[in-house]
């Protein structure tokens, strides 16, 4: 897991491969109005998901994890806790859905802010709960980048 601020984006750009273009994309000037939906970036080894949120309480979130796609999550607008969890003592709650690339977890994390401007990468190792409220629930907007291992 990495948590950084888009500035300092450039520092991992070497830990993968399509990282560079996954990190161009994150520093387009018109991610605030762009329509909410879809984007091609590398046909379907990378593309970007453009979401207009809502963040939630804590208890409603749920600790998820991929097979198939490393999640990059910007926080364009707004600002939202997120959690992280080893897969060392984690039980699966729901099973592996290859159809939405989630598992679903009981586990317990540690939990950090996302500010405006920043970035998380998680990889297919890392367990996470993004979409939190950091004191109420508030609207966000966010790219998540998925990028294939």
């Amino acid at each position: 897991m990495i948590v950084d601020s888009l500035k300092n984006a450039d520092l991992y750009k070497t830990i993968h491969p399509l990282l560079p273009k996954a990190i161009d994309f994150l520093r387009r000037p018109d991610l605030a109005t762009l329509p909410a939906g879809r984007y091609p970036i590398d046909g379907e080894k990378l593309f970007a998901f453009v979401c207009d949120n809502q963040t939630k309480p804590a208890d409603q979130g749920k600790w998820e994890a991929h097979h198939k796609f490393w999640d990059v999550q910007y926080m364009v607008r707004g600002r939202e806790r997120m959690g992280y969890a080893r897969m060392n003592g984690a039980s699966i709650k729901e099973p592996y859905n290859p159809e939405t690339d989630l598992v679903f977890f009981n586990t317990r994390g540690n939990f950090f802010d996302v500010q405006e401007g920043m970035f998380a990468v998680f990889t297919l190792q890392d367990i996470h709960m993004p979409g939190l409220a950091v004191e109420k629930p508030e609207p966000v907007r966010k790219v998540i980048v998925k990028v294939a291992p």
